[in-house]
């Protein structure tokens, strides 16, 4: 029905990228990229925007139903915030790390460098969208509390428009990474529309104060990127843009302790950073780890 359909915008968008690369792109790996790359940008996007927007739901119905309005648009922008503050280090992660993730999850058999390479040209423009994809559930999943499946319908088909035209304009530059650049940019301003059509549904949304959260995070996510940057210049990736007999070999090993190191480090200083900086999102998070400790 149109619940299904108005939450669907980002499966839609890759079923319409794998058809336009089959057909527009002779490179016979345009296809397996995209499909590789959406499983991988689909484990952020679908345990945080998913659980997020669930969770959201039954108590942004009970407000409205009793007439708060302004505890249930803070209710939505707290949500957002939470869920930017848990999908900026994801996109972060791939955008820098991408090659060495997904040599580490696919590499073997007919898999080389540049089966990585195509791979990660689809990943790294998927990977700016990964914040809106997820706040683009609890939006869509806003609208439901107002028993309202209708609007995110309309938008979700005029931005599908938009990424058909982006798509046939990108895919010629591009290729795979200009349709999944095209997913990114449909599903912002589907971000974009959903807020403006809530706001006028809510009569206003506080972003004045998620803004001043996401402020006190700024140095956490510069010093995520300042890490990164590191690690990226420690170990580069051999990307190979073209196929050749002679591709250089990189070893599972050296995959492990590079993913390792960018995400295991790369969590615990952002957490840290984030703490000192005293994020709004860190405290809603440790009190989340605290209860989960008290329970056991």
């Amino acid at each position: 029905g149109p619940a299904v359909l108005g939450a669907s915008v980002f499966q839609l968008n890759q079923l319409m990228d794998i058809a336009l690369a089959s057909y527009f792109i002779e490179n016979e790996g345009a296809i397996p990229a995209l499909r590789f790359a959406h499983r991988l940008i689909q484990l952020p996007t679908g345990i945080i925007g998913v659980a997020l927007s669930t969770t959201i739901l039954p108590a942004l119905s009970a407000l409205i139903r009793s007439g708060k309005s302004d505890q249930s648009a803070t209710e939505v922008v707290e949500a957002v915030g939470f869920a930017l503050f848990l999908t900026l280090p994801a996109a972060i992660g791939f955008i820098f790390l991408g090659p060495w993730i997904i040599h580490l999850l696919f590499h073997g058999g007919e898999w080389t460098v540049y089966s990585t390479y195509l791979t990660w040209t689809a990943l790294q423009s998927y990977a700016i969208g990964i914040p809106v994809y997820s706040c683009n559930k609890i939006l869509t999943s806003s609208f439901y509390a107002y028993q309202d499946t209708k609007t995110p319908v309309k938008i979700l088909f005029f931005t599908i428009t938009v990424n058909l035209i982006s798509n046939l304009i990108l895919i010629h530059w591009l290729e795979q990474g200009g349709l999944a650049l095209s997913t990114a940019i449909s599903s912002t301003l589907n971000f974009v529309l959903l807020n403006l059509a809530l706001k006028k549904k809510m009569g206003h949304l506080p972003y004045k104060q998620l803004f001043h959260s996401l402020a006190r995070l700024m140095p956490a996510i510069i010093s995520l990127v300042g890490l990164l940057l590191v690690v990226e210049y420690l170990w580069p990736y051999p990307l190979v843009n073209f196929e050749t007999s002679s591709l250089p070999e990189v070893s599972y090993g050296q995959a492990v302790l590079v993913v390792s190191v960018g995400v295991g480090v790369g969590a615990i200083f952002y957490l840290l950073i984030a703490h000192l900086s005293k994020a709004d999102q860190i405290r809603i998070f440790t009190d989340a780890v605290r209860r989960k400790l008290k329970q056991k």
